[in-house]
């Protein structure tokens, strides 16, 4: 075993049974073997100065384990981490855009607060001015962005194009096709403007596009609000752990590595929250399509703008940026520099869950409630995070009363109500409208493919593609797979409670 205190090991300390057996040693080699007895007064002060001097042997360890950023804690860990530059993040709200919509003029006074239906409170950081809109009108092209009045609301272009000869948008949806142009429906009123909000509690506060639109104290002249795009998460105090995990991707960042650079400069980015990027070094276009000499960041939050300045900066010489966000930004000298990157491709979950509650502890809204909570779990994930039905059906024991969890069914479109498999029975896989079977033991199956069922048997296993005669069958009981390139997504109004009582 090393000596005590700094050797070619390490640092060794010298733990207090250790102390009292030197100590013990030394006295009895200096005034014999009888000099401790048990209970005597220099036995109890042995055991005194031994655990004193164990404690000055810890808090030195400690002081030699903060120049070590996999053992400092703390304060210390901070310290280290700021040597190479990494800073700790500490806990921060989540922030959304949320239009307002009403009467020209209209004060949003600071502190006013929007909440998701039923969930968390967002509020504004500033005083903005309601603005009155410009007319739609026949025949005109519009540009993505431009927003318009109609039928007393208020829209948004979402793809340019030159409006229809009449009518124009009406409606109340997020894609309304007029002529060659589209938009998104914004709110009530003939003006608008948009309201920076962070939420009242800190950390990440999920509110996807078209969750904030419940003014908590409603005022005339202010008809509507809503979000049309994702919150951007805010965050906890980062842990230990977490701050270690950040400083090492950022000391990987300082290295030659163009994938590694990259992703750690829009890691520091305000709102990202995850960052994948694919290169493509070889002479020609890869089997992902992307062009040769080429780089593509998939990016889920931050501001678009702070994105294409930030490839700028970090992509070496020679290598072109690729994605579906295309846009440009200035170099030293002023000049427009085009980049690109993507976002994740949305992959909407649809769940159906069955749980057992004791009707004594369980709330009267106990099904809602399980919905918010499986929903916010589901949003919490990051590009590439699969689908999964077990961990969807815990959340659901975060309200009081859930005794048992029995059946999660995932997909990606709605999930009916499922039915014994029939032979020779013509099956629809028709969107929104699937026939869904049970079979194999009870297990639930989703038509992916239209067609007459075989004779005998039926689908039977856990795949994803089960033929059965012509019609063809998916599994729904099992993880769903979320592509690198894809994000899972989840809304209250996909989710399915069936809940029945486990207790007489």
């Amino acid at each position: 075993m090393p000596s005590p205190g700094l050797n070619p090991e390490g640092f060794e300390i010298e733990t207090i049974p250790d102390l009292v057996t030197d100590q013990t040693q030394q006295l009895q080699l200096e005034f014999g073997q009888s000099i401790l007895k048990p209970k005597t007064f220099l036995t109890f002060m042995v055991g005194i100065v031994a655990t004193i001097a164990g404690k000055v042997w810890e808090q030195l360890e400690v002081l030699y384990d903060a120049w070590n950023p996999d053992k400092a804690n703390g304060v210390a860990l901070e310290d280290l981490s700021l040597v190479t530059g990494t800073f700790k993040k500490f806990a921060a709200p989540s922030k959304a855009t949320v239009t307002f919509c009403g009467d020209d003029g209209f004060v949003v006074t600071t502190g006013t607060l929007v909440a998701t239906s039923g969930g968390p409170r967002f509020q504004t950081i500033s005083n903005v001015i309601v603005t009155a809109l410009d007319a739609w009108t026949i025949s005109s092209a519009y540009s993505k962005g431009d927003r318009v009045t109609n039928a007393s609301r208020c829209y948004q272009c979402i793809t340019a194009g030159v409006s229809a000869g009449s009518g124009g948008p009406t409606t109340t949806t997020d894609d309304i096709t007029d002529g060659t142009a589209h938009w998104i429906y914004l709110g009530e009123g003939t003006a608008a403007v948009d309201a920076t909000m962070l939420s009242l509690d800190n950390g990440p506060i999920v509110a996807v596009a078209g969750d904030l639109t419940d003014i908590v104290t409603p005022v005339g002249g202010l008809n509507s609000a809503r979000n049309i795009a994702d919150a951007a998460l805010g965050n906890l105090d980062q842990t230990d752990e977490e701050l270690r995990l950040t400083r090492e991707a950022e000391l990987r960042g300082q290295s030659k590595s163009p994938a590694d650079a990259v992703r750690a400069a829009l890691l520091k980015l305000d709102s990202v929250t995850s960052v994948t990027v694919f290169t493509n070094l070889t002479n020609v276009v890869n089997v992902d399509g992307m062009p040769p000499h080429s780089l593509e960041a998939l990016v889920l939050g931050g501001d678009d703008q702070d994105i294409w300045d930030a490839l700028w900066a970090n992509v070496a010489g020679g290598i072109t940026t690729t994605g579906t966000e295309v846009g440009t930004t200035l170099d030293s000298q002023g000049t427009s520099q085009p980049e690109a990157f993507s976002r994740p491709d949305a992959k909407p979950i649809f769940v159906d869950l069955t749980l057992i509650k004791d009707p004594a502890f369980y709330p009267v809204n106990g099904d809602d409630q399980v919905s918010v909570d499986v929903v916010a779990f589901g949003r919490l994930g990051g590009t590439g995070k699969d689908a999964v039905p077990s961990a969807l059906g815990a959340q659901a024991f975060q309200v009081s009363g859930v005794l048992e969890v029995p059946q999660v069914l995932i997909y990606t479109d709605v999930i009916g109500v499922a039915a014994a498999w029939i032979a020779t029975h013509a099956y629809v896989a028709t969107v929104g409208a699937r026939s869904v079977v049970t079979n194999d033991g009870g297990r639930a199956y989703i038509c992916i493919t239209a067609g007459v069922s075989a004779g005998a048997g039926g689908p039977t296993g856990v795949g994803q593609d089960i033929t059965d005669g012509a019609a063809h069958w998916a599994f729904i009981g099992a993880t769903f797979a979320i592509g690198t390139r894809e994000r899972a997504t989840y809304d209250i109004a996909n989710v399915n409670i069936h809940s029945s009582d486990g207790l007489p």
